[in-house]
């Protein structure tokens, strides 16, 4: 999202990164991820909002946990 934003995108806050930036990793995790672009937009604004790698990489883990839980707890595995 950074790169996206400037050259130097080590310089670039999480909090000024531009919308297309957004929209264009939020398209490419949707890709990544077999279509699922929307929680990539939230893992993105969760960046965004608050400024923190950490925090998205958190709720990213918790997502995919929960959806293991899912699939192993409850034999939904169209969801894997």
């Amino acid at each position: 999202m950074r790169r996206l934003t400037s050259a130097d995108f080590e310089s670039v806050p999480y909090q000024s990164v531009r919308w297309s930036g957004l929209i264009v990793t939020s398209i490419a995790f949707g890709l990544a991820h077999r279509v699922l672009w929307l929680p990539g937009l939230a893992f993105g604004l969760t960046l965004m909002r608050r400024g923190c790698i950490g925090e998205a990489v958190a709720a990213h883990a918790t997502a995919n946990a929960l959806i293991a839980a899912s699939v192993l707890g409850g034999n939904k595995w169209q969801l894997w």
